[in-house]
């Protein structure tokens, strides 16, 4: 799977947990799918961390997945895929 785009929507901070918390959409060349993700940060995490963070998240659930878990196909993300999302600061 190559991840070509990411959309972050509902991006949540829950400072009591020290979680950040969204659904990201995942844009393939094949269609795409959401995924509900968090992330335990610092809370003066500046955006590229959170993102960054929330996208390993979402990585870390997709190799769960039984055709990844096995090393059948392989899961990777192109360099501009949190282009936009880093943009709208």
């Amino acid at each position: 799977m190559h991840i070509i785009d990411i959309k972050v929507l509902g991006l949540t901070h829950l400072p009591d947990l020290g979680l950040y918390q969204a659904t990201l959409m995942l844009l393939t060349e094949g269609g795409g799918f959401r995924l509900a993700v968090s992330a335990g940060l610092h809370r003066h995490a500046e955006r590229h961390q959170i993102l960054q963070g929330l996208l390993d998240s979402a990585i870390q659930q997709l190799r769960a997945l039984p055709q990844y878990r096995r090393g059948r196909r392989d899961i990777t993300v192109s360099a501009n895929a949190l282009a936009s999302e880093l943009a709208a600061i």
